[in-house]
């Protein structure tokens, strides 16, 4: 099966729902392969290591993912496995780690398109992203990624890009229905989960400059709700610690690369702390509120 995501041409033994039609007639730059074993060189059971020259990822009961050189990514199905765990661990951690391995910035973000500008949402797992990114999808935009954003650079070797990825959302039950959305017509991210898998066909398939950060930070005494441009150092730090799965860049040899290239970001493309009340009473309200400080910002805002 062949399959475009992330601006690469992949060539994958097992399926990746979401992702655009590749073409068969190019070579591919990735490879998925099924593998029937994966041997390694020391014992693990839910873990990230490195092992030789790759990255080994392994899920107890799942599968046991070998990540190589930013190229092909090995999978060894578990017996007895749930093919949606299976498919939520590679399209997610493996993915995440292969596209690092070839030198991109991956953030743990959400990634949105509008009038050929995009804007990324970061924050910590439980902070609304896939909430709101359903939201903004109602109301116009279109989907770039869901929680692995890759950035990429235009051909002028300046422009920020938000690269195309999977063309759904995960959404936890409750946000489901906040929204209107059913979830007994959708399929659970694996097997007796409360959380979905949201389709949906308003999505990006081309690269589309990014022109705003927003970093998700709950409400408080000290954080009243509200935009706060993050500029310098501060910047730079929101952008690290919003890093996906930041903890194993060193695994992937791109420690370096990656804190340069953060550093580039907040020069180029505005960041903000958008301090918000958690919870879903305030989300329509919320989402208008994004959309109307996105608008005044029309191109990017140069320290």
């Amino acid at each position: 099966m062949r399959y475009r995501l992330y601006g690469l041409e992949v060539a994958s033994d097992l399926p990746l729902d979401g992702a655009a039609p590749g073409d068969p007639a190019l070579s591919p730059d990735v490879q998925i392969v099924r593998a029937p074993d994966l041997p390694v060189t020391r014992a693990l059971t839910d873990a990230i290591v490195r092992d030789g020259e790759a990255v080994l990822f392994s899920v107890a009961s799942v599968a046991r993912y070998r990540i190589s050189g930013g190229q092909r990514i090995d999978v060894a199905v578990g017996a007895g496995a749930d093919p949606d765990a299976v498919g939520l661990f590679l399209t997610g951690t493996a993915i995440g780690l292969l596209l690092q391995q070839r030198g991109m910035l991956v953030l743990h973000a959400n990634a949105l398109a509008r009038d050929g500008r995009a804007l990324a949402v970061l924050g910590p797992s439980g902070a609304g992203k896939s909430t709101l990114a359903a939201r903004l999808v109602q109301a116009g935009f279109d989907l770039l990624a869901d929680d692995v954003v890759a950035i990429g650079r235009g051909d002028d070797g300046r422009t920020p890009l938000a690269l195309p990825g999977f063309a759904r959302m995960r959404l936890w039950g409750e946000a489901a229905t906040a929204l209107g959305i059913d979830p007994v017509a959708l399929a659970p991210v694996r097997a007796q989960a409360d959380k979905y898998v949201v389709p949906t066909e308003q999505a990006a398939r081309s690269a589309v400059p990014l022109a705003a950060i927003y970093i998700l930070e709950r409400a408080d005494a000290l954080a009243p709700p509200g935009f706060v441009r993050l500029r310098g150092s501060e910047a730079v730090a929101a952008l690290m610690a919003n890093s996906y799965r930041g903890q194993y860049l060193a695994l992937t040899e791109a420690e370096r690369a990656h804190f340069g290239a953060c550093v580039a970001l907040a020069r180029s493309v505005p960041v903000h702390r958008w301090s918000r009340p958690w919870g879903h009473g305030e989300g329509a309200a919320q989402t208008d509120a994004l959309i109307a400080h996105f608008a005044t910002l029309e191109r990017p805002d140069p320290d």
